[in-house]
C-alpha cells in the first residue's frame, strides 16, 4: 500500500514537472516570437529614422550644418593669432566671434565691455582699432589670468584690461540675482559695444539679468549689446525682461549655434534690423 502511494505521488510529481516544462516552453516560444517581430521591425525603424525627413536624419543634418557654419565663420574671422585655440565647449562659438568682429569694424567701436573673458576678448581686440579700449571682466581669477596670458601672447596688452571680480547679490526690479561687484566697472564710460557672456549659468536663474541695469548709465547714446546663449530659457527671460525695461532699444535674435540676442539704440537701429534678417546670419 505504501509502495503504491509512493508511486502515485512520484507520477504526480513527474506530471507536474512535465506540465511546468511545457508551460515554460510556451512562454519561451511566445517571447522568441515577440523578439523576432521586434528584430524584424528594427531595420524598418532605422530606415525610417535615417531616411530624409526622419528624426535621426534631421538631427544629423542639423549637426552637420551647424559644424559647417562654425568652420565657415572661423575662416571668415581670418588667420590671426590665437587661431589654434579651441572654440568648443564653454568658449564662444565661431559664429558669434564672427558677429563680434564684424560689429567692431562696422560701428568703429572705441569702448568695449566684454563680460566673461576668453577668446571673445582676443577677437574683439584683434578686430578693433589701435585707439579702442577693451575691458574684460570675469568671476574666476584663474580664468581671468589665462585670458591675460592669451592677450599678452597675441600682443594686445596695450588695449585690453582684464579684471576679476567676485559675485554679489542684487535686487533689481523685483529680481533677486547675483552679479559682479560694481567696482569692477570703474572707469567704463561711453560703452558702444557690450558682449554679455557671463556670469556662468551655474550661478542661478537670471544670472546675467543685472548686466544691462548696472551698466545702463555707462552706455553711449549709440550702442549695441550682444547677449550670448539665447538657446537657454534663462537668457530668453533675461532678454525679454530687458526689452520691457528699456523700450528705447531695438532688438534682433540671430539663429547662431548658441543663440544670440541683439539690442541697439541711436543710430544703430537700422543695423540691428539688418542683422536680424535671415540672410545676415553666417552661412
Amino acid at each position: 500500500m505504501a509502495q503504491s502511494t509512493l508511486l502515485a505521488l512520484s507520477a504526480l510529481l513527474l506530471l507536474g514537472v512535465l506540465l511546468f516544462l511545457v508551460y515554460q516552453t510556451l512562454l519561451i516560444r511566445r517571447d522568441l516570437g515577440q523578439l523576432t517581430m521586434l528584430v524584424r521591425k528594427v531595420p524598418q525603424k532605422v530606415n525610417r529614422q535615417l531616411s530624409p525627413g526622419g528624426q535621426w536624419w534631421r538631427l544629423f543634418s542639423k549637426k552637420l550644418m551647424n559644424e559647417t557654419k562654425q568652420i565657415e565663420a572661423m575662416i571668415s574671422i581670418g588667420h590671426a593669432p590665437a587661431w589654434h585655440f579651441s572654440t568648443r565647449k564653454w568658449a564662444a562659438s565661431p559664429d558669434v566671434l564672427w558677429l563680434l568682429t564684424s560689429l567692431v569694424g562696422r560701428i568703429d567701436a572705441k569702448n568695449i565691455l566684454d563680460i566673461g573673458s576668453g577668446l571673445s576678448t582676443i577677437r574683439l581686440a584683434q578686430a578693433s582699432s589701435i585707439d579702442c579700449r577693451i575691458i574684460s571682466i570675469d568671476s574666476s581669477l584663474e580664468f581671468a589670468q589665462r585670458t591675460k596670458a592669451l592677450v599678452d601672447l597675441a600682443g594686445l596688452t596695450s588695449r585690453v584690461e582684464i579684471r576679476s571680480s567676485g559675485l554679489t547679490e542684487y535686487l533689481i526690479d523685483g529680481v533677486h540675482t547675483t552679479w559682479y561687484e560694481q567696482s569692477v566697472l570703474d572707469g567704463t564710460l561711453a560703452l558702444d559695444l557690450v558682449f554679455v557672456d557671463g556670469p556662468p549659468a551655474s550661478n542661478g536663474s537670471y544670472a546675467r539679468f543685472a548686466a544691462l541695469p548696472l551698466i545702463y548709465e555707462r552706455l553711449a547714446a549709440d550702442c549695441i549689446l550682444v547677449l550670448d546663449d539665447l538657446v537657454r530659457e534663462d537668457e530668453q527671460r533675461v532678454f525679454e525682461r530687458w526689452l520691457q525695461m528699456y523700450p528705447e532699444f531695438s532688438s534682433a535674435v540671430l539663429d547662431l549655434e548658441k543663440g544670440v540676442g541683439l539690442l541697439g539704440r541711436g543710430k544703430w537701429h537700422a543695423l540691428i534690423a539688418d542683422l536680424g534678417a535671415p540672410e545676415s546670419s553666417p552661412a
